[in-house]
């Protein structure tokens, strides 16, 4: 026979358990949302930076120096990590993750509208690298505070096993930004493309900043963060904290979560740009060092049938 106490507990343990569903699925469609942000523009810097956003005449400089602006990102995110992490033990991880994902939607929309080097000359590039440098700090804020409140929110014990589950935003981000250019990319013409077809992606990340607002303030804060914060357990500097008095711990994490990391990182970003490049069909990305190349002429079943004269031209 079910007690009474147990009775009273029941609604208790359903609402504490739709709560922290709610959580870890606004966490992970928060942080798939920055990481889609992160890939477009790696996605954009191999195929369409190196035309529209540095001088003409070198095609390999142009396409090195592109490449080099979605760098900036990686130098930037452990700067956004401190900066969220101190704010986030001070004003709680909410309003972090909010603040991060307004700031990286911010500022990928943004780029969407940034004028081009034949518009404003230098400053196209250097406007490319300021908003990566803001994608790169509201990315590093990010990651950290989602997989910190899904795990903080946890109470079964699988704090570890349950904020891992953030890490599969990195992937699924990957897939729809190179899905979504790719889309883009067939779908228009060579011209339309370079004119307005590139900046769907971005500006498109607008509209699911909106959507993922909305999912991330359903949630409530951090447990762990409200029991310390109703305590008034706080230090002027947590990080100097946990780096002189834990250090051992920082350590013993770091180190191997920055050798699977790294790895990881270089493979995901090198391949996505490889992969768009080889993709692209003749004359797509005009300007790169991949289209001066020679190229297997298309079958005909897909792109349609040669000219008779280009035909013979080939057999000779």
């Amino acid at each position: 026979m079910t007690s009474s106490s147990d009775t009273s507990q029941a609604p208790a343990m359903i609402r504490q358990r739709g709560s922290f569903r709610r959580v870890i699925g606004a966490s992970v469609a928060g942080t798939t949302l920055e990481w889609y942000d992160h890939f477009i523009y790696g996605s954009a810097a191999a195929l369409v930076f190196p035309a529209l956003f540095f001088p003409a005449g070198n095609p390999v400089a142009a396409t090195l120096l592109s490449l080099a602006t979605y760098s900036v990102a990686f130098v930037t995110r452990p700067l956004g990590a401190v900066i969220f992490g101190h704010f986030g033990d001070k004003r709680g991880r909410k309003a972090v993750l909010v603040a991060t994902l307004v700031i990286m939607g911010t500022a990928t929309t943004l780029i969407g509208v940034v004028p081009t080097y034949g518009q404003v000359g230098i400053w196209a590039p250097v406007l490319l690298v300021v908003l990566r440098f803001v994608q790169g700090i509201g990315l590093g804020g990010e990651w950290g505070g989602a997989a910190l409140m899904v795990g903080e929110s946890s109470q079964d014990g699988r704090r570890g096993f349950f904020g891992a589950l953030v890490q599969i935003a990195s992937p699924v981000g990957l897939l729809i930004a190179n899905g979504v250019f790719s889309l883009v990319t067939f779908l228009v013409s060579d011209e339309a493309f370079f004119a307005w077809g590139w900046r769907v992606p971005f500006l498109a990340s607008g509209i699911l900043v909106v959507i993922g607002l909305w999912i991330r303030v359903q949630v409530h804060e951090s447990p762990i963060f409200e029991e310390a914060d109703g305590q008034r357990e706080q230090s002027r500097a947590p990080l100097l904290v946990v780096v002189t008095g834990h250090w051992r711990t920082v350590a013993i994490a770091v180190a191997p979560a920055s050798a699977a990391t790294s790895p990881s990182t270089c493979s995901t970003s090198s391949s996505s740009c490889t992969a768009l490049l080889s993709w692209a069909r003749p004359g797509r990305c005009c300007s790169t060092p991949c289209c001066s190349a020679p190229r297997r002429r298309p079958s005909p079943s897909r792109f349609g049938a040669t000219s008779p004269t280009a035909s013979a031209g080939d057999r000779s």
